[in-house]
């Protein structure tokens, strides 16, 4: 029997490529700060993969203006919780990008 022909499109089953496979989602809603000239954009996010799963909470302010000059202020919390029941893992980051 003739191998499907959509077989090729499957990932490498060496066990690598599909220890890496995560699902992530994040959903944030911006609205005007510090007298319009800032975008603040508080964020919820969920991430799940075979051996994990996060949740987070962020901030961001950004520059309100288009151009190429950019700045913007990052503060992200996360809670990793493994599937074999270790204790959980919580990380807490402050980034800080500009470009101009």
């Amino acid at each position: 029997m003739a191998a499907p022909r959509w077989r090729g499109l499957a990932a490498k089953d060496d066990g690598d490529e599909l220890q890496r496979r995560r699902l992530e989602a994040r959903i944030g809603y911006g609205f005007s700060a510090l007298g319009d000239g800032f975008t603040a954009t508080p964020e919820i996010g969920f991430g799940l993969s075979d051996s994990q799963r996060d949740y987070s909470l962020g901030w961001r302010l950004g520059l309100a203006q288009s151009g190429p000059a950019a700045l913007e202020l990052r503060l992200d919390g996360t809670r990793r919780e493994s599937v074999n029941d270790n204790d959980p893992v919580h990380r807490i980051a402050v980034r800080l990008t500009a470009r101009s």
